[in-house]
């Protein structure tokens, strides 16, 4: 074999090997957390050794930040199916959204407790991802993301609701997956009235009528 070709081979088992603590890593963090999952814990379920996850991550600290990306990435993931398979508008963004939270709960969870913590790397993990949420919503009402008074109403709105569907899942999902999501859109204009309330000039008469008629097609729905 080629030097290239066994170098290639080479990459190619690290990369494997890497993907294999990884996906070990994010099953255990988002069950368990960080202070009880110990190294042993993640190579023995990966079938590695020990040094390994110190090769590819250099520390526990580097794998658990790693696979909180990882979790992020898949909510992300499951999020865009959930939209490819369904309509448009925030009723539908806000199913997918939240049936990806139902599918994987423990992800979910294990993401929200960790950037509840004190821990500033995965705030921002989180943080990143709710403020493309924000900036996509923003998109659907209308309305000019980089405003002041848009990203804050809309950063409190998804906090809210990101909690109740946190709580919601603690309670062991006491109310239907539609339940939850239909209750959210009576929030959302709510947060068009704090808008109003920070900066009356913004103009809301596109998002409210959007609003309206999604209230209007989800009443039909009941």
């Amino acid at each position: 074999m080629r030097e290239s070709g066994k170098i290639g081979v080479r990459q190619a088992r690290a990369g494997e090997a890497r993907q294999r603590l990884l996906r070990s890593a994010a099953k255990l963090f988002a069950r368990r957390p960080y202070e009880t999952v110990e190294v042993d814990d993640i190579v023995g379920r990966a079938g590695m050794a020990h040094g390994s996850l110190f090769h590819h991550f250099g520390s526990k600290r580097g794998i658990y930040l790693a696979a909180m990306e990882e979790i992020a990435a898949h909510l992300r993931a499951r999020r865009a199916d959930r939209l490819r398979e369904g309509a448009e508008g925030p009723i539908a963004d806000m199913e997918a959204q939240y049936a990806s939270i139902a599918d994987n709960p423990a992800f979910f969870v294990s993401l929200m407790r960790g950037s509840i913590g004190a821990d500033a790397d995965v705030q921002q993990i989180f943080e990143r991802d709710r403020w493309t949420a924000i900036e996509a919503k923003a998109r659907q009402l209308g309305l000019e993301s980089t405003h002041p008074a848009v990203r804050i109403a809309l950063r409190g709105w998804i906090a809210s609701a990101d909690q109740a569907a946190l709580t919601w899942i603690e309670l062991d999902r006491p109310f239907a997956l539609s339940c939850l999501v239909a209750s959210f859109l009576p929030t959302l204009s709510a947060a068009l009235d704090t808008i109003t309330r920070l900066d009356p000039s913004v103009d809301l008469s596109a998002a409210r009528a959007f609003l309206e008629t999604e209230s209007a097609r989800l009443a039909v729905g009941q």
